[in-house]
């Protein structure tokens, strides 16, 4: 069960990682358009769905905080605020890592059919 728990953990932080690159992604592009001609549409919709991805990112990395406070298992015979209180913060701090790993083992995924594919056929 706890192996599931952990899984679960390294899901939602692909997910987060997921939604917080592409809200990058848009901001970047919505930014390269700024101030070309006949291009204000496309900026703003842009920047619309940078938003959204944005707004996609939070709820889901509290779900992660909230999956890895359940699945941390440490100060047992604390009281029970006290152990709440370490668990959440314990929680929230690992969140950030475990969103960039997951993040970055993507790319690294996305990544690898360029720059090796050609070695493999």
């Amino acid at each position: 069960m706890n192996f599931l728990r952990w899984v679960l953990v390294f899901v939602l932080g692909g997910a987060a990682a997921f939604s917080f690159l592409s809200y990058t992604g848009m901001g970047i592009a919505a930014g390269d358009l700024v101030g070309v001609s006949g291009r204000a549409t496309d900026v703003a919709t842009m920047q619309d769905r940078a938003g959204y991805w944005l707004l996609t990112f939070v709820p889901v990395q509290l779900v992660l905080i909230l999956v890895l406070y359940g699945t941390l298992s440490f100060a047992e015979d604390a009281s029970a605020v006290s152990r709440a209180f370490g668990r959440g913060i314990v929680a929230a701090l690992l969140s950030a890592p475990v969103t960039f790993v997951s993040g970055v083992a993507m790319f690294a995924i996305l990544r690898f059919p360029l720059h090796f594919g050609s070695h493999i056929r």
